[in-house]
């Protein structure tokens, strides 16, 4: 695969390309879906440089209103403040906003999910008792016991 350096990326394609190839996917998820809460953009044409503390702190608070975990509203966080970053080293966006925007502190919470795995010996009691009791009986404790 051939590689084109661009004479002007883009912020978002700048600070894409600082992370590792591993992390890379997940977070350009998430920051699609952050352009679209913003603006209905994508992350790749988004304005990133017009970030500010109100707007960070507005989708900060729609993606915990919207149910993302604590861990997926702080990966966000930590995108936006290194595309304000980025903003800032491209001569795109000044001392202030930068400053104002990495002061936004992590959503705090317990990041364990509610419920949990059964274990191997969970698993077979549960279904010794769904042998002796019946299918029915048998689906009944299981939308009970894991839900």
């Amino acid at each position: 695969m051939k590689h084109v350096i661009s004479e002007s990326p883009s912020i978002f394609q700048t600070y894409i390309y600082t992370l590792a190839p591993s992390g890379r996917k997940g977070l350009i998820s998430l920051l699609n879906k952050c352009a679209a809460i913003l603006d209905g953009q994508t992350a790749e044409s988004y304005p990133w440089q017009s970030l500010n503390f109100t707007r960070v702190t507005q989708l900060k608070t729609a993606l915990v209103a919207k149910g993302y975990s604590v861990a997926s509203v702080n990966l966000a966080l930590s995108g936006l403040k290194g595309l304000a970053q980025t903003a800032f080293n491209m001569y795109q966006m000044n001392a202030e906003d930068l400053e104002r925007i990495k002061a936004i502190k992590r959503v705090r919470g317990d990041g364990v999910r509610k419920g949990r795995s059964l274990t191997q010996t969970e698993v077979k009691k549960l279904l010794a008792v769904c042998n002796q009791h019946g299918q029915e009986t048998g689906v009944y404790a299981i939308q009970h016991c894991c839900w």
